[in-house]
This record gives structure tokens, C-alpha cells and sequence, in this order.
């Protein structure tokens, strides 16, 4: 019988598992489609794993909220960066931008 500990461990590592396919279809395919998908997934993960952050923490670690939501933030910059930036160099930095946000934001709602 599974219990609720075992079924958040398997979220987790299903979580892990789709951001870090996401993140090598991201840096290691050379197609410019699979490329902007597997951004915008990346980025819209990132906020989603701020907001699981926020809904997993107590409210006794304010600290801990400000990182998670701060992390999340870096996926919101990354999209801004996209959808508004006219600098080649914005459309380069966002994508490592968003795969920080996912990768800390992981480890964030592990610790």
C-alpha cells in the first residue's frame, strides 16, 4: 500500500526526470522548434515549481518562501527576455536563465 510520502517521492523524481529531459532537448538539439517548446516548457515549469515551493514550505521560513519565489522569478525574466527583448544576447542568456530557475527550484524544494 502506497502512503502519501511514497507518491510525493515519485512526484519528485517524475518532476526531476521531465526537467532534466527538458533541459538536454533545450542545450543539445540542434532544431529551432524543439528548441523554443522545450523554453517555454522549461520556463512555465520553473514558476510551476515556485509555486509547488511556496504551497510545500511553512510559513515559519520567510527565507525560504524569498528564494523559491525568487527562483521563479528567474523564469518570468528568462520569458521577458524572450517575448520583449530585442538583444540577441537576452535570447541567448534566457534559455540558462530558466534551466537555473528549474535546476535551483528543484533543490530548493528538496532541502
Amino acid at each position: 500500500m502506497m502512503n502519501s510520502l511514497d507518491l510525493l517521492i515519485i512526484v519528485f523524481m517524475a518532476m526531476t526526470a521531465i526537467s532534466l529531459l527538458a533541459i538536454c532537448l533545450m542545450f543539445l538539439v540542434k532544431h529551432p522548434t524543439v528548441k523554443k517548446v522545450s523554453f517555454y516548457f522549461l520556463a512555465i515549469f520553473g514558476m510551476l515549481v515556485a509555486v509547488l515551493n511556496h504551497l510545500m514550505t511553512p510559513f515559519t521560513f520567510p527565507g525560504e518562501l524569498a528564494i523559491g519565489w525568487g527562483l521563479g522569478g528567474l523564469s518570468v525574466a528568462a520569458l521577458l527576455m524572450t517575448l520583449l527583448g530585442k538583444n540577441e544576447k537576452l535570447h541567448k542568456i534566457a534559455p540558462i536563465l530558466a534551466a537555473v530557475s528549474v535546476v535551483f527550484g528543484m533543490l530548493n524544494a528538496f532541502m
